[in-house]
This record gives structure tokens, sequence and C-alpha cells, in this order.
């Protein structure tokens, strides 16, 4: 017999809950939730409700890019959020802080680098 967790998905569960805490409109709260549904590893719905809410959330650039390394979905994140958000803030740059390039962002407590990870692709 198979069956479906789709009713039991504990993601679409804090999904739900973070789309309640943005309805409220209080940037405070929006931006919470924000930084918790960027973590979600889902289909894109968790990124893409964030996404939906980050201008109204006020979520400046600089938030943004301490979420990045941490996000599900790095690339979708910067497309979705990092960039839209440093357009409207007129930036043309951005300083990576404990991260080895924009393609490996580090996590915290990690000691892989981009050189280390090349290395054993190699070997």
């Amino acid at each position: 017999m198979i069956s479906s967790n789709a009713g039991n998905d504990p993601d679409a569960s804090r999904v739900a809950t973070l789309r309640e805490l943005l309805a409220t409109g209080k940037p405070v709260k929006m931006r919470k939730a924000i930084g918790e549904l960027v973590l979600i590893p889902d289909d894109g719905t968790a990124l893409a409700l964030a996404a939906r809410s980050e201008s109204e959330a006020e979520v400046s650039s600089e938030t943004l890019l301490r979420l990045w390394p941490r996000a599900a979905d790095p690339d979708g994140f910067c497309a979705a959020l990092l960039a839209p958000a440093l357009v409207r803030e007129g930036r043309t740059s951005i300083r990576l802080r404990r991260m080895t390039s924009p393609r490996w962002p580090r996590s915290p407590g990690s000691r892989t680098s981009a050189s280390t990870a090349a290395r054993a692709s190699r070997t």
C-alpha cells in the first residue's frame, strides 16, 4: 500500500504558519517570516512567498547578504530576493563576508573552502 505524506509535510505546515505572519503586514514579523522561509528546502513555494513580501517588509540588502549562506537555494535566493533589493537600494557592489566566492557560500562552522573543494574533486 502506498501512502501519501502531502498532508503531513512539516515544511508545508511551516510555510502556512509563516504565510499568516506575512499577512499581519507588520514589517518586524514579516522580516522574521522571510528569514525562516528562505531556509525551507521545498519546491520553491517558500522562496516565492518570501520574494513576494520582501519589499513590503523592508528587508535591507545587508540583512539579505547575511541570510544568503544559509538559504536552502542560494541561487534562487539571489535571483528572487537579493538582486531586487540591491537594485531597489541602488547598490552596484557588495562585500562578501565569510565566503570564499559567490558560488561557494560558507555556512557558520564550515571549514570547507572553494580551493579545498576543488582539490577534493581532482582526487
